[in-house]
């Protein structure tokens, strides 16, 4: 028995049941062998990638058959991650008077006891009363079922802010992907803050399911509820189980496919979209009939090009300076003036952030925006003993004082606040790092994650990086953070006072100043891996530009 909701009594249009009836597609028994479905296999694995592109979520299970068994499969999966960390007690699950009206059903299906919160005269969440029930139900809640836009046709304007309340409070956000229609190509419930939502993927992307099917309702889940999605006693893992077939109604995947595929590229945040595909393949076409055919360019074009050596180029050594690796670029010409192996993989550590300040300054539409920090950010910084800027759980921050706070006590509080308000998550804030890094044609930078943690995947050279800081010394925002020695937050309940940042860089410098250059801005950088680092822009008496890099120093 699959259970279905209010959408059910509705036709399909003859278009979208004639591949259906196929029997290439009808004809396949759901659990037939693997090497029998080879196609099928093939679909189901781009349709996952492409929901995960779409949700800004990091995996995918196509396993239930309606948006119900979505609801439930979803809550399912929480209840599992937090009887994992020690949670399992947690068995509240609040829910908007304008969710979807299977919401409660689901709840109380999967174990879990609803509070409802109220909405207000326009149809919005009341955020007062949501705010008094999650803090009265604090330590028991597991979760807040909410619909985006809601059943009233509302988009919250406060949507952000409710998810933030309710990870402030240790609990998830279950996001009811019944109007996804609504979100495609705008946002995402990544981008928004959601940790699992069910998406009704007959009616998101084809029309509603008419007579019982086809109904898909797969559930997408971000990064720490991957391992808990369903599984199947097939494979050997029946966890959360909710279908007999491991991946629910099969034939409902041939239309979608061809639907989501013109889309991908349009589900991400406005900060992440391209042109579509097959618009980019039409404009292509057009072209082509008025403009006679080119041989396309082998490589793409990019922003930067690599410096050449000066012709009196300086083989720095030992003997003058600590830093294995080392670079003096001269911006204006574009040419090395000194160096010492440049061109060597180095582990970039803290330099990084500029990438993520350059990054987040082109992204980042309103400074004045805010962000409220979470458990979920500061708890794992405190345990790991990261350097922060000092900003508190329940603290909501201006975006420029979290700008402040990655570059000047180099704070990886502030780096993922900003990475997952813009992107959802840092991984794919990362990517958008990678893409930047490519733009500019760096060919031997690579990110995995914002702040410059060791990893050996995580890389770049000493000529890399000064190429980088020409680039982002050329935007405004940029160039006046990094140039900043000493900069107070605004005030806020937890700091009435704010916070006084102070640059590391400026700091260490003070008392040491070169007489004829200004060093006007720069990032320092340590671990234990990197060693010491330092990228810095000075100018000379003339106004000539330059750049040093050092890398790889060991500890006095």
């Amino acid at each position: 028995m699959i259970s279905l909701g209010s959408c059910t009594m509705k036709l399909n249009a003859a278009a979208e049941m004639l591949p259906l009836s196929r029997p290439e597609f009808m004809g396949m028994h759901p659990l037939v062998p693997e090497d029998q479905a080879e196609g099928y296999r093939e679909l189901i694995k781009n349709l996952s990638e492409d929901l995960k592109v779409i949700t800004g979520f990091s995996g995918v299970s196509l396993q239930p058959n309606s948006g119900a068994a979505g609801e439930y499969a979803g809550l399912r999966v929480i209840r599992a991650y937090l009887e994992s960390i020690g949670q399992g007690h947690r068995n509240k699950v609040l829910i908007p008077a304008s969710a979807h009206g299977t919401n409660p059903a689901s709840a109380i299906q999967a174990g879990f006891v609803t509070v409802t919160c109220a909405c207000d005269e326009q149809g919005n969440v009341e955020m007062d009363d949501l705010r008094a029930k999650a803090e009265e139900n604090r330590d028991e809640l597991a979760a807040l079922m909410i619909t985006y836009p809601s059943t009233h046709g509302i988009f919250e304007t406060e949507i952000k802010e409710i998810c933030d309340i309710i990870h402030a409070c240790g609990a998830q956000v279950y996001m009811d992907g019944a109007n996804m229609n609504a979100q495609v190509g705008l946002t995402n419930p990544g981008f928004i803050g959601a940790d699992v939502c069910h998406l009704n993927l007959h009616k998101t992307f084809a029309s509603p399911h008419g007579g019982g099917g086809p109904g898909v309702g797969p559930i997408c889940v971000a990064e720490h509820l991957v391992p808990f999605l369903p599984g199947h006693g097939i494979f050997g893992n029946s966890q959360n189980q909710v279908s007999a077939a491991p991946f629910g109604v099969l034939c409902g995947f041939i239309v979608l496919v061809f639907l989501i595929v013109l889309l991908t590229q349009t589900g991400k945040p406005k900060i992440q979209q391209q042109i579509p595909a097959a618009v980019n393949a039409q404009n292509t076409a057009a072209q082509a009939e008025t403009e006679p055919a080119t041989e396309a360019p082998t490589e793409p074009e990019t922003l930067l090009t690599y410096p050449t050596a000066a012709e009196n180029v300086t083989e720095l050594t030992a003997n003058n300076i600590s830093s294995e690796h080392a670079v003096l670029l001269d911006v204006d010409n574009n040419t090395i003036l000194a160096q010492r192996d440049p061109d060597a993989r180095i582990y970039p550590a803290s330099m990084t952030k500029i990438m993520t300040l350059l990054v987040a300054a082109e992204h980042i539409e309103n400074m004045d925006d805010t962000f409220t920090m979470t458990y979920d950010i500061i708890a794992p910084l405190i345990d790991a003993e990261a350097s922060r800027a000092g900003f508190e759980e329940g603290e909501t921050v201006p975006l420029k004082d979290l700008m402040y706070g990655i570059a000047l006590p180099s704070g990886a509080d502030a780096t993922t606040a900003i990475s997952i308000y813009l992107c959802g998550s840092e991984d794919e804030f990362v990517k958008l790092m990678n893409e930047k890094a490519e733009e500019l044609g760096l060919e031997n930078t690579h990110f995995t994650n914002a702040s410059g943690l060791y990893d050996p995947n995580h890389y770049s050279t000493a000529t890399d990086i000064a190429m980088l800081m020409s680039a982002v010394m050329e935007n405004d925002t940029c160039r006046e953070i990094l140039g900043t020695y000493q900069y107070t937050t605004s005030a806020t309940e937890q700091h009435p006072k704010g916070i006084p940042l102070e640059s590391t860089m400026f700091s260490r410098m003070y008392g040491n100043e070169v007489t004829g250059i200004t060093i006007e801005a720069g990032k320092t950088g340590y671990t234990d891996e990197a060693g010491h680092c330092l990228v810095s822009y000075a100018t000379d008496a003339d106004g000539k530009q330059f750049i040093a890099v050092t890398a790889n120093r060991a500890f006095d």
